[in-house]
């Protein structure tokens, strides 16, 4: 199962801290493995990426540039 919300950039999230944490510093779309987790367990990963905003702390924000600029060299 894919949910995308966010970005373009996407995470694997094992569990809550781990999507809060990549949408709070990465702003990344959220991707769940459908045999890893159970629908709750999915749910509870989804309501925590959504509740969290993404943080636009400096250090995030730049490493976000740096990741999209070597996407767009990287693919021409």
């Amino acid at each position: 199962m894919r949910v995308h919300l966010g970005s373009d950039h996407a995470g694997y999230y094992p569990n809550q801290d781990a999507a809060r944490l990549g949408r709070e510093h990465n702003n990344a779309t959220i991707s769940i493995g459908a045999r890893m987790h159970s629908t709750t367990e999915a749910v509870q990963f989804v309501e925590a990426f959504l509740q969290t905003p993404f943080s636009k702390d400096p250090r995030h924000v730049r490493r976000i540039g740096m990741i999209s600029d070597y996407e767009k060299h990287r693919s021409k």
